[in-house]
């Protein structure tokens, strides 16, 4: 079994916000008022008002708003998970596998995971242009048309499955192409141009 360190990777808890009822704006409190548990090493998760809390155990930090997030998005669902500081980018935690949390922290961490997961699918392209080696795809999409600017596509897509290909653009937003062999004719014959 892999040490504490090799488990989880922890980023500064200095600077956090408070969930409501930290009072004076002082110390933070935790939601029933009490230490954190004995043997709790991974940290824990809960809601609170609306709002997600992270508190790492082991290092004593007070509970901080988060949104934990797949480490990696496109390739790396049920592995490491990364817990961000809510409203902003900076990741506070890496957990390695939601095994190493207690069963509700576990519970609240999957229901955020499913929640964060929008993914646009494609279900026609009506064209894909290419122009100074970047790709300009205009499509249908579940949420409607889209059109989107792909650059490298051997690098910015991905197969979870053999018939499904995950494409992320220069914004970073992803679009799933669920089936290639559900694609028209001519939607086939456009992706097949550039894949």
């Amino acid at each position: 079994m892999p040490n504490e360190s090799a488990r989880m990777r922890l980023i500064d808890l200095h600077q956090h916000e408070s969930p409501a009822g930290g009072g004076d704006g002082g110390a933070p409190t935790r939601p029933d008022g009490t230490e954190p548990p004995a043997g709790c090493r991974a940290g824990r998760l809960w809601r609170e008002n609306g709002k997600v809390y992270y508190e790492d155990c082991a290092a004593g930090g007070g509970p901080v708003a988060v949104r934990p997030v797949w480490a990696l998005p496109l390739s790396g669902r049920g592995g490491p998970v990364s817990i961000l500081q809510a409203g902003k980018k900076r990741e506070i935690a890496y957990i390695e596998t939601l095994d190493e949390l207690p069963p509700d922290s576990r519970r609240v961490a999957e229901e955020e995971l499913e929640r964060g997961v929008i993914m646009p699918v494609i279900t026609a392209i009506r064209s894909v242009r290419q122009r100074f080696g970047n790709y300009y795809w205009d499509v249908e999409t579940t949420f409607g048309p889209k059109r989107f600017l792909l650059a490298s596509p051997e690098t910015n897509s991905l197969r979870p499955r053999p018939d499904a290909i995950v494409l992320r653009d220069v914004s970073g937003n992803c679009y799933e192409i669920a089936s290639v062999d559900m694609l028209d004719r001519n939607s086939r014959a456009e992706m097949e141009r550039v894949l």
